[in-house]
């Protein structure tokens, strides 16, 4: 018999009374009666077999502790504790449902998704396990449908599987990648994961890849990349091994405005202003894309802090 809808309204309204912690015990008359109330019209007999699934039923999983007390001449719960946290899902509903808590969950604590807090907490007891931190990074909400590759490495994260990776503009031999995290960088979706022959940690775009295929390896475990650092304190979207360096970059009238209107990093500042420039600071790990960017400016910029990355400006000018 297929659970119906009603069927599942009635296994909640006989849960939520047998719950009560005011009147923990319910006569089978009580019961119908309640059942009633919402519209669920049955006999003593139909509820003594929905006592029988919410028990035995292995579809359900419920597992319902409900025993008649003779002493209080009632039906009730043997744990009080009891909570009905199985549903009737099937393996692919569940492994939706995991990938979406993974994505709901990047959003945790921020104030205009704080409302899902309870929702989280519910999905992560109902999946029995802990929700992992973010695995897709971006600045903003986007749609994914279209993406090459996008949810094949996704799936590859949740699952820790290395995959050979082929590209179409580089890396046209087959290299096995660990992938880590994916990020939005100017809206382009990169994956980033360590090679398994150099160790070497790198990040490539969706859009260079070729070819994805499961590599018969064992998986790498992240133990190089810094999470928090590089979800909030890196540069585009290659890795920075370094710490996070407070920088300081002087740039002069020619090109001043762009930084008084746009950021190059969301931890930037104006530490000061004149009619000459203007003086940035930034707090992230230095990568290559960080100097090749400033490159860019060529003598509209100089570099004031910190002093290992100033000499290593001024003998590259």
């Amino acid at each position: 018999m297929p659970v119906t809808k009603k069927l599942l309204l009635r296994y909640r309204v006989i849960h939520t009374c047998l719950s009560s912690r005011a009147k923990p015990y319910w006569t089978l008359e009580e019961l119908v009666e309640k059942l009633r109330e919402h519209d669920l019209i049955v006999d003593k007999r139909t509820l003594e077999n929905d006592f029988h699934a919410m028990r035995f039923d292995e579809r359900l999983g419920y597992r319902a502790p409900i025993v008649y007390c003779a002493k209080e001449k009632g039906y009730h719960y043997t744990d009080p504790n009891f909570v009905l946290e199985s549903f009737p899902l099937s393996d692919e509903d569940l492994d939706a449902l995991h990938h979406s808590a993974r994505l709901l969950h990047r959003y945790h604590g921020s104030g205009i998704f704080r409302q899902f807090d309870g929702v989280l907490k519910k999905v992560s007891r109902f999946l029995k396990r802990e929700l992992p931190l973010a695995l897709v990074h971006e600045e903003s909400p986007v749609y994914c449908a279209d993406l090459p590759h996008f949810d094949t490495l996704y799936t590859a994260i949740c699952e820790k599987t290395p995959l050979w990776i082929t590209g179409n503009t580089f890396y046209r031999k087959p290299m096995i990648l660990h992938p880590y995290f994916l990020k939005r960088v100017d809206n382009a979706w990169y994956v980033a994961g360590c090679l398994e022959h150099t160790h070497a940690l790198v990040a490539i775009g969706l859009d260079r890849i070729a070819t994805l295929k499961r590599a018969p390896v064992s998986f790498r475990p992240n133990s190089l990349l810094d999470r928090e650092n590089y979800f909030v304190h890196t540069y585009g979207a290659q890795p920075g091994l370094g710490p996070v360096e407070h920088i300081e970059l002087w740039f002069d009238r020619n090109c001043s405005f762009f930084f008084t209107g746009k950021k190059l990093h969301h931890t930037q500042r104006i530490s000061g202003e004149t009619d000459d420039g203007v003086l940035v600071s930034l707090n992230v790990v230095v990568t290559d894309e960080l100097v090749e960017t400033l490159f860019v400016y060529g003598d509209s910029v100089d570099i004031r802090k910190p002093e290992w990355l100033r000499k290593k400006w001024v003998k590259t000018r």
